[in-house]
């Protein structure tokens, strides 16, 4: 009996002594110092650094375009792309960043950050889509949902394009350009909130040309809408207006441009000119090729590389314009003057009613490419 006891005096006491170590240990376990939460307009602000570091360099991309030319990863020129040449950060990234500020900013009543938010995020899907197709977008970002979704499916690039239209819409109403706006928290423009309404309709304008070949009467007529009215859907309408980000900082490894190029690599780069670029602006006396292009170390010349051509000496060939692509605060650009000309241009030639001719329009587009890069059209 006496063993009994002693057995369950001693049983007793272990788990006192194991609640008293326990018993604060989520608190010792917290670091005081960690944050764990962050203001919705510190989320936005982070989304756009990120938008505008991810769907402005693309590198494949340009390769399959023939505008720029691998001379060490040369697989890129090849095609060969697989599974494990993509990442999807953008999901778990800047998209998760908006999701949540969007769902603050709708509790503190702020319209004008609920509208970035709807713009940005209208700007990533777009890209993504553009580039893969078919996307999880209904049921993305729904991990920590209730109920809980770990495998998105897969929507239509069709029914994503009719929701992010209407979600720009919605963002173009709910944009007050004399309510308060987030200032230098918006690192894009500042707190201007016309240039957030320019960026919104010019991102209309794209999304609708490229559903015009499968459904041209819904782009036909909001393109119209959109060009007749310029008052409730204000544009892209000058260089002043690009919609870039410009505020890199030199010198700082976090945010300088991610189109930076370190000066020990002007000879070694992986990434040149394509022929096929410096050939056709050669032929045609083209100055844009002294922006797009640095001459050749070794001749001075500008010399491009064939596409898929296996590896190069790269001081035997022209690199990309470093002042104007490759520098520590070079531009990213999201949406420029000359690409709404260009899809006016092409809504012209249509038939659509845009107020200009195709010619008028192609070639204003073409004199505000030269105007951006500060040269006169030959």
């Amino acid at each position: 009996m006496r063993n009994i006891i002693s057995k369950i005096c001693y049983v007793i006491t272990l788990a006192l002594l194991s609640w008293a170590c326990t018993s604060d240990f989520d608190e010792m376990n917290t670091d005081p110092n960690k944050v764990t939460s962050a203001p919705y307009t510190a989320l936005i602000a982070n989304a756009q650094n990120s938008i505008a570091r991810t769907y402005t360099r693309f590198g494949q991309m340009d390769s399959w375009c023939r505008y720029h030319v691998r001379d060490v990863y040369v697989h890129d020129d090849q095609y060969a792309y697989d599974g494990a040449s993509s990442g999807f950060g953008y999901y778990n990234g800047h998209l998760k960043n908006l999701q949540v500020a969007l769902e603050m900013a709708e509790v503190a009543e702020d319209v004008n950050s609920q509208a970035i938010i709807k713009i940005l995020t209208a700007y990533a899907y777009q890209n993504i889509t553009d580039w893969f197709g078919d996307i999880p977008y209904s049921e993305a970002l729904k991990a920590d949902a209730d109920p809980q979704i770990f495998y998105p499916k897969y929507d239509s690039q069709q029914s994503i394009y009719s929701d992010l239209i209407a979600n720009l819409k919605e963002a173009n109403s709910l944009i007050n350009t004399i309510a308060q706006n987030p200032g230098n928290n918006d690192i894009f423009f500042h707190g201007d909130m016309m240039q957030w309404k320019r960026f919104c309709n010019s991102l209309l304008l794209r999304i609708y040309m490229r559903i015009s070949l499968v459904d041209p009467s819904t782009a036909q007529s909001g393109i119209e809408e959109i060009v007749g009215n310029p008052t409730a859907y204000p544009i892209i309408s000058s260089n002043e207006q690009n919609v870039f980000m410009s505020n890199w900082i030199p010198g700082d490894p976090n945010y300088k441009s991610p189109n930076w190029l370190n000066p020990n690599q002007y000879l070694t780069t992986e990434k040149v000119v394509s022929e096929a670029v410096i050939d056709f602006l050669t032929d045609r006396n083209d100055t844009r090729l002294q922006v797009y292009a640095e001459p050749a170390s070794t001749s001075g010349l500008y010399v491009g590389l064939p596409l898929g051509t296996l590896g190069q000496n790269t001081p035997d060939l022209s690199i990309l314009g470093i002042d104007e692509f490759q520098s520590e605060d070079s531009p990213s650009r999201l949406i420029r003057y000359s690409e709404i000309l260009f899809i006016i241009a092409e809504a012209a030639v249509n038939g659509w009613n845009v107020g200009m001719t195709t010619q008028q329009a192609y070639e204003a587009a073409i004199e505000a490419s030269f105007e951006e890069y500060g040269l006169t059209m030959p």
